[in-house]
């Protein structure tokens, strides 16, 4: 019934206009409308008594509200003021009803068209994850590893607080550089810079510690020995330390290393944690050092097994003394 009623004043509607010219029909068609309008604020007063399969929508109703409305001012428009008045029957209740309908529906569509030309489609910010590289996995055949006693971390409750422990140890001890990954199991593996060391494993005097990033060649021979990954020009023992944040038991490949793609990782990692991965709880995590040590004569930049364990490097480098305190 509401359906007929509404394609009814919807018929009304389209033909309204066409016909204004004729006076009489105009006065015909004005009473038709306000009959109309008279159902559709009926139906849009009782809309909450009806059942909701025969009852039509609510914005449903306000449309047709807005284009009897519309059509009606047409109508008025054509007729002179006292026929206009004389042949307006509709009540002032639905008169009020309908126009406010109409306003409601004529500021919607002003305040689409308007922010559809300006407001951009939002996108979907990346996930925390995907900002942060991924570490090579299972990662590469260390010279030496350890796996740093859960004790040590056991006030620490969140992934950034133990970052945090590790990074102030290491700050204190020269390692002002560093870069983060992530791993294929849901861990963090945070990076230093490639250091030259002793025999050992204490570090260099500053002067001599950290091998320069860009080297000046003398000739275009030295250059082709530097983009073939032997860079190193000084003879001597050099480490990168690597530490695995995870609370998921891991192997280590077979896959050696080079020397230019260790260095390389503290450029290609991540600056900082997102925060959201900085806030997991560490829980049941473990933290392994891997000690990747390289070994130059001056021409040849090899990774090698280490004389010493991970733990010597570790207390060597002065980092496991602090971390020890820091509990």
């Amino acid at each position: 019934m509401w359906a007929l009623l509404i394609i009814i004043v919807t018929s009304m509607i389209l033909g309204g206009t066409a016909r204004a010219g004729d006076r009489a029909r105009a006065v015909a068609e004005l009473r038709q409308i306000n009959a109309g309008l008279s159902t559709l604020c009926v139906m849009y007063r009782d809309r909450d008594k009806c059942r909701e399969e025969k009852c039509p929508w609510t914005f449903t109703l306000e449309l047709d509200l807005y284009d009897a409305w519309t059509t009606r001012k047409e109508i008025l428009n054509s007729l002179s003021s006292d026929r206009a008045v004389a042949a307006d029957d509709l009540s002032p209740k639905c008169k009020a009803l309908a126009k406010q309908s109409a306003q409601k529906i004529a500021k919607m569509r002003g305040h689409k068209l308007q922010t559809a030309a300006v407001v951009p489609k939002k996108e979907k910010p990346p996930s925390p994850e995907l900002l942060v590289p991924e570490f090579p996995w299972p990662p590469p055949g260390a010279s030496s590893d350890y796996v740093l006693p859960d004790k040590l971390f056991e006030s620490h409750r969140t992934v950034g607080a133990v970052v945090a422990a590790i990074i102030s140890a290491l700050e204190r001890n020269g390692y002002v550089e560093r870069s983060f990954f992530r791993t294929q199991t849901g861990g963090i593996a945070l990076v230093t810079r490639l250091e030259r060391i002793k025999d050992d494993g204490s570090s260099f005097a500053e002067s001599g510690r950290w091998p320069p990033s860009r080297r000046k060649y003398p000739s275009t021979d030295d250059l082709y020995e530097f983009l073939r990954g032997l860079f190193f020009v000084d003879p001597g023992h050099y480490r990168v330390i690597v530490f695995i944040l995870d609370d998921l038991p891991f192997s280590q490949s077979s896959e050696k290393i080079t020397g230019k793609e260790a260095r390389l990782w503290l450029k290609t990692g991540a600056n900082i944690l997102p925060p959201e991965i900085s806030a997991r709880p560490f829980g049941d995590g473990h933290c392994t050092a891997l000690i990747y040590e390289f070994s130059s004569d001056g021409y040849d930049v090899r990774v090698s097994d280490s004389p010493l364990t991970g733990k010597q490097h570790l207390e060597k480098a002065g980092v496991l003394s602090l971390l020890e305190k820091t509990n």
